[in-house]
């Protein structure tokens, strides 16, 4: 008989061996399962908490008074949209394009805003005014910026002085509104600080001082060349609208 044989049938003899078989019976099978069925016990009471817990929080939140706050805001009934038309009556499509371009493009070459000759706003501004001149005009326009020119008035007004400019009228030269002429009038308004000695003038004439500014107006004319595509046409053909000053040209008026 073999030592394993002999092994078995000793444990039989004492009773070890089905203490063995009942203990591994019991490890095999009925421990797993008892193992098995406290986790799904706790599972369930690890739910049941959480429901409660929201439970609670729902209600507390819904408990939480609510205080009402007063916004102030406009009343938009009060207001209505207006929309300002650009062309004058009896005045065609073509006219009221052309007179609206050339009366913007005027103002964009002429007014002089401190605030507008810095950053975005200059990068805007000269942008405006390359992307609707020629090269020509527009080397015209960049020599007459430059702060080397004694005439620029980035040279004459610096930081202190801004020049308005209302347009008083637009007049066509001739029937051609595609690639025509005109002839702008426009107010220069210049509001610049007054020199000491004018302000101690006052004062001695005056016996006070009305004001720290001085504002001088002068009236110009420019004469402008320019082409614009047949509006029609764009609006039927979807082609790109662009708008060309050829020659630009001012002279003073009076004062």
């Amino acid at each position: 008989m073999k030592n394993q044989d002999k092994e078995i049938a000793q444990k039989i003899k004492d009773g070890s061996y089905f203490n063995d078989a009942h203990e591994w019976y019991m490890q095999r099978y009925i421990t797993v399962v008892t193992e098995r069925s406290f986790l799904i016990i706790l599972a369930g009471i690890f739910c049941i908490c959480f429901i409660l817990l929201s439970l609670n929080l729902s209600a507390i939140i819904d408990k939480t008074p609510k205080v009402p706050l007063p916004i102030e805001v406009d009343n938009s009934t009060d207001y209505f949209s207006f929309i300002k038309p650009i062309a004058k009556k009896e005045e065609t499509t073509q006219e009221a394009m052309a007179r609206y371009f050339i009366e913007d493009y005027v103002k964009t070459r002429e007014e002089y805003l401190p605030d507008e000759m810095y950053g975005e706003k200059f990068q805007y501004k000269m942008k405006k005014v390359k992307s609707t001149s020629s090269k020509k005009v527009l080397n015209e326009y960049m020599n007459y910026m430059n702060d080397l020119n004694p005439y620029s008035p980035v040279a004459r007004y610096k930081d202190h002085t801004e020049r308005a400019i209302k347009i008083r009228s637009v007049e066509f030269i001739g029937d051609d509104k595609t690639s025509g002429q005109a002839r702008v009038l426009f107010t220069a308004t210049v509001i610049e600080p007054r020199t000491s000695e004018e302000l101690e003038e006052e004062r001695l004439k005056e016996g006070k001082v009305t004001g720290y500014k001085k504002i001088s107006r002068s009236s110009w004319e420019a004469t402008v060349h320019f082409r614009l595509p047949d509006i029609e046409t764009i609006a039927r053909t979807g082609a790109p609208l662009r708008f060309i000053v050829k020659y630009y040209g001012i002279r003073l008026l009076g004062k």
